[in-house]
């Protein structure tokens, strides 16, 4: 707003000047052809500003009427790159380095906030309109997510195919990402929309990603990702809702403890699953989020203070949860063709993380988390886990 004022009234200083030059051409031009006429004194009404100003007044309160109307919700805008990283060793996985079944996973996110997602989420129906009032408090954000994830059986010296474990698979995708808040409510919500676009087998990469990077830092060589899933490209929708609670706050009211239950489901050619759980955390200046980042759901970035903050926090945290599997492309349960190797995927998986969050005033945020998943898959022998790092940064403009 103050750079549309600054160009109004840079155009009207600019005005001026011509005027007052046009001023000078026209009193020389008198002075120098006489004339009986007398000259007339301009007229105005008392305490107005002159015809030459006039315009300037009245376009800039004209000005201040259009700004008032843009929702303050998108005023500044808000953008926020995050970078993902799991892995089951690797320097992430604190304890018992391995690497067998998902075995690592890399993404990166860009979120945003704007008019245009402010009138594209909210034109998307929700359960009583809960998402359609004007009020500030509901706000909603935008992006876009890219990631490569790769599976591999236990044992990756063996060059021939393994019936007893999972196959090796790599899944890379793509997509658009849509968020919206209601903080408006005695208890706020966030609904999370995504659309995951991509291929498995050896287009994704994925093999050729691991033996890089085994090659690199002198690991172990896989042996066996000519027997890998089969080339296939799919889509995954991804819908995911949270609840947050307060409870317990410090003495100037803010809270230090916090419950954020929620339900997701996941609905492709990849994936069809369906889980909830729940985020407990403790900690100093608790964000205004709905619980810390990873690469299966990317964060929340709804907050009207977006990048804004200039507080630091930090929180640990833990998430149960469990999830309800009905198909699994990744352990070559394609619903086009037959794998060499299939693996039956157990219906009910439980899961739990725990991790630190630590925010540095508004630009950066850091997570540190460990996944212990329970068994995925029929014949499986042990649980698995994998840690996980999450950076990102908030901007405003």
């Amino acid at each position: 707003m103050l750079l549309m004022r600054g160009l109004v009234c840079f155009a009207a200083v600019l005005a001026l000047c011509v005027s007052a030059h046009a001023t000078n051409v026209s009193n020389i031009t008198t002075t120098t052809v006489p004339t009986t006429q007398p000259v007339s004194k301009p007229t105005s009404r008392a305490g107005s500003p002159p015809d030459s100003l006039r315009w300037l007044n009245d376009g800039l309160h004209d000005l201040d009427r259009q700004m008032a109307k843009i929702d303050p919700r998108v005023t500044p805008k808000a953008f926020s790159p995050t970078f993902y990283w799991e892995n089951d060793g690797a320097y992430t996985k604190i304890y018992d380095p391995s690497d067998r079944h998902y075995t690592a996973g890399a993404g990166l996110s860009m979120q945003w906030q704007s008019l245009l997602s402010d009138d594209l989420i909210s034109s998307i129906p929700s359960i009583d309109n809960e998402y359609a009032s004007k009020d500030p408090r509901i706000t909603y954000a935008s992006g876009i997510i890219a990631s490569l994830r790769i599976y591999t059986p236990r044992d990756l010296d063996n060059p021939e195919p393994m019936q007893d474990d999972r196959p090796y698979a790599g899944w890379t995708y793509a997509g658009p990402i849509l968020q919206r808040a209601d903080r408006s409510a005695n208890t706020p919500t966030m609904e999370h929309f995504e659309l995951d676009l991509g291929t498995m087998g050896p287009r994704s990469q994925a093999g050729y990603a691991q033996y890089s990077v085994h090659q690199t830092f002198g690991a172990e060589t896989p042996e066996g990702w000519r027997y890998q899933t089969h080339d296939e490209c799919g889509a995954d929708f991804k819908y995911q809702r949270h609840w947050r609670t307060d409870l317990q706050t410090d003495a100037d009211g803010q809270p230090i403890a916090q419950l954020i239950p929620y339900a997701d489901t996941t609905l492709g050619t990849i994936h069809v699953n369906a889980s909830v759980g729940a985020v407990l955390r403790y900690g100093v200046n608790l964000p205004d989020d709905f619980g810390p980042s990873r690469l299966d759901w990317p964060g929340d970035f709804t907050s009207p203070l977006a990048g804004q903050s200039t507080d630091s926090s930090i929180y640990v945290f833990v998430r149960p949860a469990v999830r309800a599997v009905a198909h699994d492309a990744t352990m070559g349960d394609s619903f086009f063709h037959d794998n060499i190797v299939e693996a039956e995927p157990n219906p009910l998986v439980f899961e739990i993380q725990a991790g630190i969050a630590v925010h540095f005033t508004n630009h950066v945020k850091l997570t540190y988390s460990q996944t212990f998943d329970s068994l995925e898959f029929e014949g499986q022998k042990q649980w698995d886990s994998y840690g996980s790092l999450v950076l990102s940064s908030e901007w405003t403009w």
